[in-house]
């Protein structure tokens, strides 16, 4: 028995460092080919299985590594849920109290609840949307003038009657957290967070110190990683102030997930998801099985983590420069982690001169969905450009095939017998939607 038990154990390993070798292989792929920079890790049972980083962290071209600290965008929320829950859990507030008790100048903070305000159902205007933000992000904002700033906007729907993702609720959720506790936001996540998962690196973020291993953001342009601006971190709060490694953001999803945080009860107030989006967390469906967890976006920087309970399994990817979908890079990397069918991308582009590129151009709409998807070429190149959306650029993968891989979109024209383009088909996230030329 003590002999098969051992062949048993080295063959688990060799399947371990196979796998993890074709995730390697996937990974260099996508630096090589420009397409991501960032560190992904998995985790089991509490422990780190995998881990790696690709591209790099500054202008100066240091590496990415295993313990690289990236902004986390909207994963903040997981953490401010987490942190109001065990609030909850010890009684110092109710899901029922009144907004008006802590803000009574926001609107309408007399029907919104703690209820509301985690679950995306409070109807408060998204600050974020403030059509002068890209004026204010990148400069420091004190508690009262955000308020200022969230109240001067009406509501947008009555409260409870819809769910609608705003970052006001969980920058007020964030100060809500100090304001009960009369301790700051990085001591309650010391206390109900990083004491359960035994995080060292991860807290309220300021400004980028790429001397302590943290990354800046990039942004993919002709060929190059272009540097780019810092919100700054009073900004976000509780919405998206967190920076952390890959690790310990999926360590941290594991324990949330698994009860180690919050007892069972609160737990599962917040698995219990009806509408995808809960108190905090995002439902995902990954080939039939249930994750949990959130992604964010803050700057470049792109997170996304989640927990399977059916497979004991985290994962987590923080990039700091993307031109890839990140969720293909999870589902990618999970399938290879589970020794299931993958082929990993060769990036293969092909460069296509002006009249084939011309042929493409026109309108595109679809009795699927109403939306109208402008495609045009100049310079060698082929866009796209959906109704109310910006323009983007395509990758030739064929002279009929074109792909973003940011966007997970891939776009497949057909022509007809004389050789006019009048049809496409637009593919992204398992859907196939089919689009036709306006004849104007």
């Amino acid at each position: 028995m003590k002999y098969i038990l051992l062949i048993c154990c080295c063959t688990l390993l060799l399947q371990s460092t196979a796998q993890n070798k074709k995730i390697d292989s996937f990974l260099t792929a996508l630096e090589t080919n420009l397409k991501a920079m960032g560190t992904l890790a998995i985790v089991s049972e509490g422990k780190l299985m995998y881990s790696k980083g690709i591209g790099y962290t500054s202008p100066g071209r240091q590496p990415a590594a295993v313990n690289t600290v990236y902004r986390v965008g909207s994963v903040t929320k997981m953490y401010t849920a987490a942190m109001m829950m065990k609030l909850l859990e010890q009684g110092q507030t109710k899901m029922t109290t009144k907004l008006r008790r802590y803000y009574p100048l926001i609107p309408n903070a007399e029907k919104i609840t703690i209820s509301n305000l985690l679950g995306h159902t409070s109807g408060i205007f998204n600050i974020t949307n403030d059509s002068l933000y890209q004026q204010w992000y990148t400069q420091p904002i004190t508690q009262d003038a955000m308020i200022e700033k969230i109240m001067a906007y009406p509501p947008v729907f009555e409260p409870g009657s819809k769910k609608q993702y705003s970052n006001s609720n969980y920058i007020l959720l964030g100060y809500l957290v100090t304001q009960l506790t009369g301790k700051s936001y990085q001591q309650n996540l010391d206390e109900i967070i990083n004491s359960i998962t035994g995080a060292t690196h991860t807290r309220y973020g300021g400004k980028i110190d790429t001397a302590n291993h943290e990354a800046i953001s990039f942004a993919y342009n002709n060929r190059q990683w272009i540097a780019l601006p810092e919100t700054d971190m009073s900004v976000p709060h509780g919405a998206g102030a967190i920076v952390s490694t890959a690790a310990e953001t999926a360590l941290f999803a594991e324990a949330l997930v698994t009860g180690k945080i919050l007892n069972h009860e609160w737990t599962d107030s917040m698995l219990n998801i009806p509408k995808q989006m809960g108190y905090g967390l995002i439902k995902y469906n990954i080939d039939g099985e249930t994750g949990y967890g959130h992604n964010g976006a803050i700057n470049g920087f792109n997170s996304t983590v989640l927990y399977l309970p059916g497979k004991k399994t985290g994962i987590c990817f923080l990039g700091n420069g993307m031109n890839y979908s990140i969720e293909e890079i999870i589902n990618g990397a999970l399938k290879l982690y589970f020794n299931q069918p993958y082929t990993i991308p060769t990036f293969k582009t092909v460069q296509l001169n002006d009249a084939q590129l011309e042929k493409l151009n026109g309108i595109y709409s679809s009795d699927k969905i109403p939306l109208k998807i402008t495609i045009s070429s100049k310079a060698g190149k082929l866009y796209a450009q959906a109704t109310g959306q910006s323009e983007f650029a395509l990758d030739a993968e064929s002279p009929t095939i074109f792909s973003n891989g940011q966007f997970g979109i891939v776009l497949e024209f057909t022509a007809d017998n004389a050789g006019r383009v009048n049809d496409m088909l637009l593919k992204q996230g398992g859907a196939t939607l089919p689009f036709t030329k306006s004849l104007h």
